[in-house]
């Protein structure tokens, strides 16, 4: 009886040593990484004709892998970032995949209008399969150039 309860606490104690020991590879805790090429900050972009966009151009990577970017334009004036003149704003979030990805994404200013010229604030998060997020953000002015 003696040598079971010595065999059954050897193999608990290497059990307990092995699970002790083991890595633990499911704790991602890195962030991803954003790498915005444009739009610059303090570029200007001019709205009012059919072609007025916003290029962004992005690199995103991450140790692991990849789940989405989210952009977000809204007027830079205040800090409530919702005012009473309600000016342009709008988001758009899109899924990534792998390890490290180049964007090029348009938005299109089709819906501004002259009362809407101000700054913006271009904010550009990232978030990866862990649920690790990072953001980046630009100033960008955005001018009214189209007919009254």
């Amino acid at each position: 009886m003696k040598s079971h309860t010595l065999i059954f606490t050897a193999i608990l104690l290497t059990g307990l040593a092995y699970a002790g020991c083991s890595k633990n590879d499911d704790n991602d805790s890195t962030k991803p990484v954003i790498t915005l090429n444009s739009p610059k900050e303090g570029e200007v972009i001019y709205a009012g004709t059919d072609t007025s966009i916003v290029c962004m151009n992005a690199t995103f990577s991450d140790n692991e892998k990849l789940k989405q970017y989210k952009i977000n334009i809204h007027n830079a004036a205040g800090h409530g970032h919702k005012n009473g003149n309600n000016l342009w704003d709008t988001t758009i979030i899109q899924p990534l995949d792998g390890r490290s990805r180049d964007v090029d994404f348009d938005i299109s200013l089709a819906n501004f209008h002259i009362a809407d010229t101000a700054d913006y604030h271009f904010m550009v998060y990232c978030l990866d399969e862990a649920g690790n997020e990072s953001m980046v953000y630009r100033t960008i002015g955005i001018k009214w150039h189209g007919k009254k």
